[in-house]
Protein backbone atom coordinates (compact mmCIF):
# COMPACT_ATOMS: atom_id res chain seq x y z
CA UNK A 1 0.00 0.00 0.00
CA UNK A 2 2.95 2.38 1.07
CA UNK A 3 4.59 1.06 -2.30
CA UNK A 4 1.34 2.17 -4.16
CA UNK A 5 0.91 5.73 -2.11
CA UNK A 6 4.86 6.28 -3.01
CA UNK A 7 4.38 5.41 -7.04
CA UNK A 8 1.73 7.70 -7.29
CA UNK A 9 3.12 10.48 -5.90
CA UNK A 10 6.30 10.16 -7.74
CA UNK A 11 4.30 10.25 -11.19
CA UNK A 12 2.05 13.07 -9.83
CA UNK A 13 5.07 15.19 -9.02
CA UNK A 14 6.33 13.89 -12.67
CA UNK A 15 3.58 15.14 -14.01
CA UNK A 16 3.80 18.63 -12.54
CA UNK A 17 7.39 19.04 -13.55
CA UNK A 18 6.49 17.94 -17.44
CA UNK A 19 3.15 20.71 -17.37
CA UNK A 20 5.79 23.41 -16.15
CA UNK A 21 8.70 22.50 -18.25
CA UNK A 22 6.15 22.41 -21.35
CA UNK A 23 4.21 26.12 -20.16
CA UNK A 24 6.22 29.27 -20.38
CA UNK A 25 3.77 32.97 -18.96
CA UNK A 26 5.07 36.23 -20.43
CA UNK A 27 3.53 39.44 -19.32
CA UNK A 28 1.91 41.25 -21.36
CA UNK A 29 3.11 45.07 -20.25
CA UNK A 30 6.68 44.19 -20.60
CA UNK A 31 6.12 43.20 -24.42
CA UNK A 32 4.32 46.59 -25.51
CA UNK A 33 6.01 49.56 -27.43
CA UNK A 34 3.89 52.64 -26.50
CA UNK A 35 4.11 55.87 -28.32
CA UNK A 36 3.07 59.18 -27.36
CA UNK A 37 3.40 61.71 -30.16
CA UNK A 38 2.38 65.68 -29.66
CA UNK A 39 2.21 68.71 -27.69
CA UNK A 40 0.14 68.30 -23.92
CA UNK A 41 -3.61 68.52 -24.73
CA UNK A 42 -3.12 67.37 -28.37
CA UNK A 43 -1.02 64.07 -28.24
CA UNK A 44 -1.53 61.29 -29.75
CA UNK A 45 -0.38 57.32 -28.81
CA UNK A 46 0.88 54.54 -30.51
CA UNK A 47 0.74 50.79 -29.16
CA UNK A 48 2.75 48.07 -30.78
CA UNK A 49 4.59 44.70 -29.64
CA UNK A 50 7.85 45.62 -29.07
CA UNK A 51 9.90 43.54 -31.65
CA UNK A 52 13.29 44.09 -30.14
CA UNK A 53 12.34 42.51 -26.71
CA UNK A 54 10.37 40.04 -28.12
CA UNK A 55 13.20 38.94 -30.14
CA UNK A 56 15.61 38.62 -27.66
CA UNK A 57 13.56 36.81 -25.72
CA UNK A 58 13.53 34.30 -28.49
CA UNK A 59 17.36 34.32 -28.82
CA UNK A 60 17.93 33.71 -24.83
CA UNK A 61 15.18 31.06 -25.23
CA UNK A 62 16.74 29.11 -28.29
CA UNK A 63 20.81 29.95 -26.85
CA UNK A 64 19.48 27.51 -24.00
CA UNK A 65 18.24 24.51 -26.35
CA UNK A 66 20.38 21.14 -27.48
CA UNK A 67 20.70 21.47 -31.20
CA UNK A 68 18.71 17.84 -30.73
CA UNK A 69 15.95 18.91 -28.78
CA UNK A 70 13.16 18.19 -31.82
CA UNK A 71 10.34 19.24 -29.77
CA UNK A 72 12.09 21.53 -27.82
CA UNK A 73 12.75 23.62 -31.20
CA UNK A 74 9.27 23.12 -31.80
CA UNK A 75 7.84 24.09 -29.03
CA UNK A 76 9.60 27.59 -29.64
CA UNK A 77 8.59 28.30 -32.93
CA UNK A 78 5.21 27.93 -31.63
CA UNK A 79 6.00 30.63 -28.53
CA UNK A 80 7.78 32.83 -31.21
CA UNK A 81 3.99 32.45 -33.80
CA UNK A 82 1.95 33.25 -30.16
CA UNK A 83 4.28 35.89 -29.61
CA UNK A 84 3.74 37.51 -33.34
CA UNK A 85 0.31 37.19 -32.87
CA UNK A 86 0.14 40.21 -30.25
CA UNK A 87 -1.80 43.39 -30.49
CA UNK A 88 -2.50 46.10 -28.20
CA UNK A 89 -5.27 48.54 -28.00
CA UNK A 90 -5.74 51.78 -26.27
CA UNK A 91 -9.22 52.51 -25.12
CA UNK A 92 -8.33 56.45 -25.94
CA UNK A 93 -5.74 57.19 -28.84
CA UNK A 94 -5.62 61.14 -29.22
CA UNK A 95 -6.06 64.98 -27.60
CA UNK A 96 -4.33 63.27 -24.86
CA UNK A 97 -2.70 65.25 -21.86
CA UNK A 98 -0.45 65.09 -19.09
CA UNK A 99 -1.66 62.87 -16.33
CA UNK A 100 -4.09 61.21 -18.52
CA UNK A 101 -4.44 57.34 -17.77
CA UNK A 102 -4.99 55.24 -20.91
CA UNK A 103 -5.98 51.47 -20.86
CA UNK A 104 -4.77 49.14 -22.79
CA UNK A 105 -5.39 45.52 -23.33
CA UNK A 106 -3.40 42.98 -24.78
CA UNK A 107 -4.85 40.28 -27.35
CA UNK A 108 -3.40 37.61 -28.87
CA UNK A 109 -4.35 34.07 -30.89
CA UNK A 110 -5.36 32.08 -28.04
CA UNK A 111 -6.03 28.70 -29.56
CA UNK A 112 -2.59 28.71 -30.79
CA UNK A 113 -1.02 30.12 -27.30
CA UNK A 114 -3.06 26.79 -25.51
CA UNK A 115 -1.45 24.88 -28.18
CA UNK A 116 2.33 26.36 -27.26
CA UNK A 117 1.80 26.08 -23.29
CA UNK A 118 2.09 30.42 -23.52
CA UNK A 119 -0.06 32.42 -20.74
CA UNK A 120 0.44 36.05 -20.75
CA UNK A 121 -0.71 37.97 -17.14
CA UNK A 122 -1.30 42.15 -17.36
CA UNK A 123 -3.42 41.89 -20.25
CA UNK A 124 -4.82 44.59 -19.16
CA UNK A 125 -3.33 47.37 -17.93
CA UNK A 126 -2.85 51.65 -17.32
CA UNK A 127 -0.39 54.01 -18.76
CA UNK A 128 -0.31 57.38 -17.99
CA UNK A 129 0.95 60.01 -20.30
CA UNK A 130 3.63 62.01 -19.06
CA UNK A 131 6.71 64.61 -20.31
CA UNK A 132 4.62 66.36 -22.52
CA UNK A 133 5.59 69.96 -23.97
CA UNK A 134 2.80 72.86 -24.63
CA UNK A 135 2.34 73.56 -28.26
CA UNK A 136 4.14 76.39 -29.08
CA UNK A 137 2.64 79.26 -31.64
CA UNK A 138 3.17 79.79 -34.79
CA UNK A 139 3.40 83.16 -36.31
CA UNK A 140 2.18 83.01 -39.78
CA UNK A 141 2.29 86.68 -40.16
CA UNK A 142 5.58 86.75 -40.01
CA UNK A 143 6.34 83.65 -41.99
CA UNK A 144 3.89 84.52 -45.03
CA UNK A 145 4.89 86.91 -47.89
CA UNK A 146 3.33 87.34 -51.63
CA UNK A 147 5.50 87.95 -54.94
CA UNK A 148 4.07 89.51 -57.33
CA UNK A 149 4.83 88.69 -61.21
CA UNK A 150 3.70 89.54 -64.91
CA UNK A 151 2.88 93.33 -65.77
CA UNK A 152 0.49 95.97 -64.77
CA UNK A 153 -3.04 94.81 -65.24
CA UNK A 154 -1.90 90.95 -66.09
CA UNK A 155 0.24 90.45 -62.67
CA UNK A 156 -0.07 86.87 -60.77
CA UNK A 157 0.72 86.90 -57.17
CA UNK A 158 2.47 83.38 -55.35
CA UNK A 159 3.36 82.43 -51.94
CA UNK A 160 6.25 82.63 -50.69
CA UNK A 161 7.11 80.90 -47.37
CA UNK A 162 9.75 81.21 -44.18
CA UNK A 163 10.18 79.71 -40.72
CA UNK A 164 7.92 77.25 -39.07
CA UNK A 165 5.23 77.92 -41.80
CA UNK A 166 7.42 76.44 -44.43
CA UNK A 167 9.04 74.20 -42.05
CA UNK A 168 5.44 72.38 -41.38
CA UNK A 169 3.83 73.62 -44.71
CA UNK A 170 2.09 70.32 -45.25
CA UNK A 171 -0.40 71.40 -42.29
CA UNK A 172 -1.59 74.75 -43.58
CA UNK A 173 -3.94 75.53 -46.74
CA UNK A 174 -3.61 78.64 -48.43
CA UNK A 175 -6.25 79.93 -49.81
CA UNK A 176 -6.78 83.22 -52.46
CA UNK A 177 -10.03 84.46 -51.49
CA UNK A 178 -10.45 86.92 -54.45
CA UNK A 179 -8.38 85.22 -56.82
CA UNK A 180 -4.55 85.97 -57.37
CA UNK A 181 -4.38 86.62 -61.55
CA UNK A 182 -4.77 89.43 -64.01
CA UNK A 183 -3.46 92.14 -60.85
CA UNK A 184 -2.90 95.41 -61.41
CA UNK A 185 -0.87 97.81 -58.99
CA UNK A 186 -2.66 98.95 -55.84
CA UNK A 187 -5.05 95.96 -55.93
CA UNK A 188 -5.73 94.21 -52.85
CA UNK A 189 -4.61 90.37 -52.44
CA UNK A 190 -6.39 88.71 -49.62
CA UNK A 191 -4.65 85.12 -48.32
CA UNK A 192 -6.58 83.13 -46.08
CA UNK A 193 -4.06 80.63 -44.38
CA UNK A 194 -5.80 77.90 -42.70
CA UNK A 195 -3.65 75.23 -40.39
CA UNK A 196 -4.69 71.87 -39.52
CA UNK A 197 -3.87 71.70 -35.95
CA UNK A 198 -3.94 68.09 -35.96
CA UNK A 199 -1.00 68.01 -38.02
CA UNK A 200 0.97 70.69 -36.21
CA UNK A 201 0.40 69.64 -32.38
CA UNK A 202 1.85 66.46 -33.59
CA UNK A 203 4.61 68.57 -33.90
CA UNK A 204 4.41 70.43 -30.87
CA UNK A 205 3.11 73.77 -32.53
CA UNK A 206 0.12 75.06 -32.80
CA UNK A 207 -1.32 77.65 -35.28
CA UNK A 208 -5.04 79.98 -35.68
CA UNK A 209 -6.69 80.46 -38.89
CA UNK A 210 -5.38 83.88 -40.39
CA UNK A 211 -6.80 85.84 -43.15
CA UNK A 212 -3.88 88.13 -44.61
CA UNK A 213 -3.90 91.49 -46.81
CA UNK A 214 -1.06 92.87 -49.39
CA UNK A 215 -1.41 95.50 -51.80
CA UNK A 216 0.05 94.60 -54.99
CA UNK A 217 3.28 96.81 -56.47
CA UNK A 218 5.82 96.81 -58.74
CA UNK A 219 4.46 95.39 -61.50
CA UNK A 220 5.94 97.59 -64.77
CA UNK A 221 3.59 98.36 -67.40
CA UNK A 222 2.71 96.31 -70.61
CA UNK A 223 4.60 97.88 -73.37
CA UNK A 224 2.26 98.28 -76.96
CA UNK A 225 4.36 97.29 -79.76
CA UNK A 226 3.97 97.92 -83.36
CA UNK A 227 4.65 93.90 -84.71
CA UNK A 228 3.79 95.80 -88.15
CA UNK A 229 7.20 98.10 -87.86
CA UNK A 230 9.71 95.16 -88.15
CA UNK A 231 7.96 93.15 -90.83
CA UNK A 232 8.95 92.77 -94.21
CA UNK A 233 6.69 91.69 -97.09
CA UNK A 234 8.69 90.13 -99.92
CA UNK A 235 6.32 90.16 -103.59
CA UNK A 236 7.82 87.45 -105.68
CA UNK A 237 6.55 86.38 -109.23
CA UNK A 238 5.47 88.14 -111.91
CA UNK A 239 2.37 90.19 -111.75
CA UNK A 240 -1.19 88.57 -112.00
CA UNK A 241 1.01 85.49 -110.72
CA UNK A 242 2.99 86.68 -108.11
CA UNK A 243 3.27 85.84 -104.33
CA UNK A 244 3.90 87.22 -101.02
CA UNK A 245 5.91 85.93 -97.98
CA UNK A 246 6.98 87.65 -94.84
CA UNK A 247 10.65 88.35 -93.38
CA UNK A 248 9.77 88.13 -89.63
CA UNK A 249 14.25 88.19 -89.06
CA UNK A 250 13.83 91.62 -87.40
CA UNK A 251 11.15 90.47 -84.73
CA UNK A 252 12.39 88.58 -81.50
CA UNK A 253 12.84 85.22 -82.77
CA UNK A 254 10.31 83.15 -79.64
CA UNK A 255 8.04 85.76 -80.60
CA UNK A 256 7.72 84.33 -84.57
CA UNK A 257 9.41 80.83 -84.43
CA UNK A 258 7.05 77.35 -82.90
CA UNK A 259 8.44 76.12 -79.65
CA UNK A 260 8.37 72.66 -77.75
CA UNK A 261 4.16 73.41 -77.81
CA UNK A 262 4.02 73.98 -81.62
CA UNK A 263 2.88 77.11 -82.84
CA UNK A 264 4.61 80.56 -82.80
CA UNK A 265 2.81 82.92 -80.90
CA UNK A 266 3.03 85.48 -83.51
CA UNK A 267 1.74 84.84 -86.67
CA UNK A 268 0.98 86.77 -89.67
CA UNK A 269 -1.49 86.23 -93.07
CA UNK A 270 -1.98 88.28 -96.25
CA UNK A 271 -4.94 88.25 -98.03
CA UNK A 272 -4.49 87.47 -100.90
CA UNK A 273 -1.12 85.46 -100.78
CA UNK A 274 -1.03 84.53 -104.18
CA UNK A 275 -1.75 85.79 -107.98
CA UNK A 276 -1.00 89.29 -107.11
CA UNK A 277 -0.67 92.18 -109.74
CA UNK A 278 1.42 94.98 -109.37
CA UNK A 279 -1.26 97.93 -107.25
CA UNK A 280 -3.43 94.86 -105.87
CA UNK A 281 -4.08 95.74 -102.01
CA UNK A 282 -2.98 92.89 -99.27
CA UNK A 283 -4.35 92.68 -95.98
CA UNK A 284 -2.30 91.66 -93.65
CA UNK A 285 -3.08 90.74 -90.02
CA UNK A 286 -1.06 89.79 -87.23
CA UNK A 287 -2.84 86.69 -85.19
CA UNK A 288 -1.00 86.84 -81.41
CA UNK A 289 -1.41 84.16 -78.63
CA UNK A 290 -1.95 87.14 -76.06
CA UNK A 291 -1.65 84.64 -73.08
CA UNK A 292 2.16 83.65 -73.86
CA UNK A 293 2.72 87.33 -73.73
CA UNK A 294 1.35 87.92 -70.30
Amino acid sequence: MKRTLVLILILTLGLMLTASCSSQTYDAREMALVQVTGADGFATISVGPDEVMIRALLDDALAGLDEHDEKGFQRLFQREAVLSSLVFTPDRTASLKNGDEVTIRADYDHQLAKEAGVRFRNVRFKYTVEGLKDAVPIDIKGDVELAFSGYDGRGLASISLSGDVDRFKQGFEFVFTRGNTDLSNGDLVELKVIPDNRVLTAKGKIARETNLFFEVSGLPPLVEVDLFENLVLIFDGVSDQGIVTFDTTRLPADWVEGGIQGGAPVRFTAVPSAGLSNGEPVKVEAIVDTEWFT
